[in-house]
C-alpha cells in the first residue's frame, strides 16, 4: 500500500510539474489555453489529494 501511495503522488506531482510548465509557456501566446492547463493541473492535484486520503484512511482500518 505504502508503494502504491509513494507511485500515486510521484505521478501526481511530476504531472502538474508538466501541466504547469506547458501554462507558462502558453501564457505568453494564448492565455485561454494556458488557463485551461493550470485548471487540468489544479483539477489532477484535487482529484490525486482525494484519492490519497482514501488511501491513507485504509490504512489506518477501522475506528
Amino acid at each position: 500500500m505504502a508503494q502504491e501511495i509513494h507511485d500515486m503522488v510521484g505521478h501526481t506531482l511530476t504531472s502538474t510539474i508538466l501541466q504547469i510548465e506547458a501554462g507558462k509557456r502558453l501564457l505568453q501566446k494564448e492565455v485561454d489555453s494556458a488557463v485551461a492547463r493550470f485548471k487540468e493541473a489544479q483539477d489532477l492535484v484535487r482529484h490525486s489529494l482525494s484519492e490519497i486520503r482514501n488511501s491513507v484512511h485504509l490504512l489506518r482500518g477501522p475506528c
